[in-house]
């Protein structure tokens, strides 16, 4: 049995794999399905719209979201681009100085002077760097960019028609998957419930996450802006976007900020208190504001994340791992509603309890011997 069910993992990890095409704009569809079905409904009942109409309203309105936050990173990557790639040969020269001495105050150990050389034009990491940005390397990359940024909007619009038509035939969609475990009353009410559970618990998930990370990015951005950075906008947004990355994500949000205020500062204490201070404020966030809003629906233990986040980076690679949260919480609820899963629902969450509340106890046993076999009477 383990090895088939071995078996099995490793046939649906091949099948997500390369069907990723396929699989992975589903996915993202039935996710944003599932977060915008209740405003989708409020609309219908509140104001009395054609359902329609009522579908066609939230995606335009999720449509303008995204499209605020991709101007707003089209408009700060190219300052960003003319900062790391100033014209001025001493003015690079400058800044790999302010980097050596960062380099040397926070290495652990002593760095010799072949390593990090004090003249730039004796460095080789330097040189590199400058060919670099300087060069067709650069050009290239720029273009890469593009591209991706093109194949990305094209997997957008797919999404959008996809989203579109799973909100417009949800009812019916959910009916038929109710059906196609059998006739009786019971089972459909099981896979009724496991299919409500699960979709509240991506919702819960995506809805509340979207809100913490926008006003991270807010209350961020505005002492960004205070400590002088100058691409605070930036890393507000990138704060808002990385966010959705358990664990990984809120420290690489960090490293950017920390380091323009420690490079383009010229106090190099704003940097090092700005690091205290986002540290300060990604625990909080992580220990006591999620927990509070997302409740036990997305209690999920560390050691079930990084293996998630892991395995659907394997799968999917970067989209796996915006994925990974929303995916896990929606498996859990599943797990938990399955009649023989709920071991590995209650392995998945963070509660302490492992008692099975399935379990009943039983009076001691009564062994009762005869010539041909013995009898045990509970």
């Amino acid at each position: 049995r383990y090895g088939l069910n071995i078996l099995g993992l490793v046939g649906v990890t091949v099948a997500l794999s390369f069907g990723a095409s396929i699989f992975l704009p589903v996915t993202i569809s039935a996710l944003l399905a599932a977060c915008l079905w209740p405003a989708a409904v409020w609309l219908q009942k509140s104001v009395r719209l054609p359902w329609l109409i009522c579908c066609v309203s939230v995606i335009v309105f999720m449509c303008l979201i995204f499209s605020a936050v991709f101007l707003g990173l089209a408009t700060s990557v190219p300052q960003l681009v003319e900062d790391l790639k100033p014209q001025d040969y001493e003015r690079q020269k400058e800044l790999y100085g302010k980097l050596r001495k960062i380099t040397l105050r926070a290495s652990p150990f002593p760095i010799d002077e072949k390593t990090i050389p004090e003249d730039a034009e004796r460095s080789g990491v330097f040189q590199q760097i400058k060919a670099t940005l300087d060069g067709q390397l650069f050009t290239g990359f720029l273009l890469s960019t593009i591209v991706a940024g093109g194949k990305l909007l094209w997997q957008g619009i797919l999404v959008l028609f996809i989203v579109f038509f799973m909100l417009l035939e949800g009812e019916m969609l959910a009916k038929k998957v109710r059906a196609m475990f059998g006739a009786e009353g019971n089972s459909k009410q099981k896979v009724g419930r496991a299919l409500s559970d699960m979709a509240e618990s991506v919702r819960t998930y995506l809805v509340w996450r979207t809100i913490v990370n926008f006003a991270l990015a807010i209350i961020l951005g505005m002492i960004y802006k205070a400590c002088g950075l100058k691409q605070w906008y930036l890393w507000a947004l990138l704060t808002a976007i990385l966010t959705y990355i358990p664990y990984l994500g809120p420290i690489a949000a960090g490293i950017f900020p920390v380091l323009d205020a420690l490079v383009f500062n010229e106090n190099p204490a704003i940097g090092i208190g700005l690091g205290f201070f986002y540290l300060g404020v990604v625990t909080f966030e992580g220990y006591v504001i999620v927990p509070w809003l997302m409740g036990r629906k997305m209690n999920l233990n560390a050691t079930t994340v990084m293996a998630g986040c892991l395995y659907w980076d394997y799968v999917w690679g970067t989209a796996g791992l915006f994925l990974a949260m929303p995916l896990l919480a929606g498996l859990k609820s599943i797990c938990l509603n399955v009649e023989g899963w709920h071991d590995f629902g209650r392995l998945m969450g963070s509660e302490e309890e492992v008692d099975n509340p399935a379990v009943v106890e039983l009076k001691p046993a009564e062994i009762i011997e005869t010539p041909q076999d013995t009898v045990v009477k509970v």
